[in-house]
């Protein structure tokens, strides 16, 4: 019998937390769903867990293969998956009882979004959570720039994928990325959609654990960083021609050369980038501010964060701009020193 949701967990390196989201998807409301554990080849006891676990219960399948990375093991689940709808879930992270049940029932949209609680060294506890709306054709660049401005797009575990749109067009995971794998695929999926439901809930949790490896967090380069804006860029930009949207779009790409250039200050990385490279980048970004301010990348920033671009870009002089740049990473370095626990 066909499954009503295939839910996806590639399982690498998480002997000490496997349990706990295995423990929490079994014990859904909702029962109508099977389990897929892809195996990615963990060295550990993951996938040992996970074999006992599925003798006990019938709808958790395991797949042992060897390691070749998150997104492999995604397409290795979508290859295996029997439901109607997919569902991703990190095996770091754990869903509350009613997750599952919480999504609609029916066929009405072709994706939902859900919001996440963000859950840091067990105590430190952030919600993220979309409005309750329905975006049909007409909309659907507003719904996008909506999920995108709430960080929400360029995640998978918080969504609900139909399985028919994922198969009729072979929409896989670039196996050859290791970071944005996950919103590269969302923007490949939403080139066919009718319409998006997003719900107010955040039964997700995300956890960020403080010694656990984690590919997310490793910092690009900044030429990577820029081959992956300019990746992004080229699939966001065809979803729609709305003028609103482009402009929007234009302002994330250049929010990731934003960032990509912070960041080699913040970890005080070494020639990642040449300063003719980083003055290109910087003043880029310097001249959509100055000519276009209210869809400039300073909108993907908390308000907090847009005085240091003000004193940033106060010249359109490199030298200043580096100046800036450069005393800022003292204050990175003392808030990692007090802070990081």
């Amino acid at each position: 019998m066909q499954p009503y949701i295939s839910i996806i967990v590639p399982v690498y390196k998480v002997e000490t937390c496997i349990a706990k989201c295995i423990e929490s998807i079994i014990h859904q409301k909702f029962t109508d769903f099977e389990v897929l554990l892809i195996d990615d080849g963990s060295p550990d006891s993951s996938g040992n867990i996970c074999d006992d676990y599925a003798k006990t219960d019938a709808r958790l399948r395991v797949f042992h293969t060897p390691n070749r990375g998150v997104s492999a093991a995604r397409n290795w689940g979508l290859q295996q998956a029997r439901g109607e709808w997919i569902q991703f879930i990190d095996s770091d992270d754990w869903v509350e009882p009613d997750f599952l049940s919480a999504y609609p029932k029916g066929s009405d949209f072709d994706i939902c979004f859900t919001g996440y609680t963000q859950e840091r060294h067990g105590d430190k506890f952030r919600k993220n959570i979309p409005e309750r709306k329905v975006y049909r054709e007409s909309e659907l660049h507003w719904g996008i720039m909506q999920l995108y401005q709430k960080r929400l797009l360029g995640l998978t575990w918080n969504k609900l994928f139909k399985h028919d749109i994922i198969r009729e067009h072979q929409i896989r995971f670039d196996e050859s990325l290791n970071s944005y794998e996950d919103e590269l695929f969302t923007l490949a999926y939403l080139k066919h959609v009718r319409s998006i439901l997003s719900i107010d809930g955040s039964q997700y949790h995300y956890v960020v654990y403080q010694n656990l490896t984690s590919l997310s967090k490793r910092i690009l380069p900044v030429s990577e960083r820029e081959a992956i804006a300019h990746r992004l860029y080229t699939e966001g930009v065809g979803l729609s021609s709305n003028k609103e949207y482009q402009y929007f779009i234009k302002a994330n790409y250049l929010f990731h050369l934003y960032m990509a250039i912070k960041d080699e200050y913040k970890f005080a990385r070494k020639n990642s980038v040449t300063p003719e490279k980083e003055k290109e980048l910087l003043f880029l970004c310097c001249d959509s501010l100055r000519t276009d301010q209210e869809d400039s990348f300073v909108r993907f920033l908390k308000k907090k964060k847009r005085l240091f671009i003000r004193w940033l870009f106060l010249f359109r002089d490199y030298t200043w701009m580096h100046c800036v740049l450069s005393s800022s990473r003292k204050k990175y370095a003392l808030k990692r020193f007090f802070f990081h626990k």
